[in-house]
């Protein structure tokens, strides 16, 4: 987190209502239908996670955000043009980034 977010954060913490501290977790949490950068630095929609009795047990990751399902590409035609490139542009710099990254560590040129 930066400075400036770790701030905010504790300033919210300071006399937070019970009511107010559930609106911010929820607001933290991942969800169904929601584009996150993962871990491995790609951008996807999440979706429904099941059990092999067929139960929902939670959330995982959907389709790329470059290649998304039918359900998703619904979603992201809805979202404005900019948005769409910013994420879009993410994306490819997070690729290169990786890219990069593989290539130092094979002794590669940058």
């Amino acid at each position: 987190m930066t400075r400036k977010r770790d701030e905010a954060l504790l300033r919210l913490a300071d006399g937070i209502t019970p009511h107010d501290a559930t609106v911010l977790l929820e607001a933290l949490r991942w969800r169904e239908d929601q584009i996150i950068r993962t871990y491995f630095d790609e951008i996807v929609y999440l979706g429904p996670c099941f059990n092999r009795a067929g139960e929902r047990i939670g959330i995982t990751e959907c389709c790329f955000i470059e290649h998304p399902c039918e359900k998703h590409q619904l979603l992201w035609n809805q979202l404005p043009p900019e948005t769409q490139k910013q994420w879009l542009a993410l994306s490819a710099r997070l690729q290169v980034e990786q890219e990069q990254e593989r290539q130092q560590a094979e002794g590669g040129a940058p």
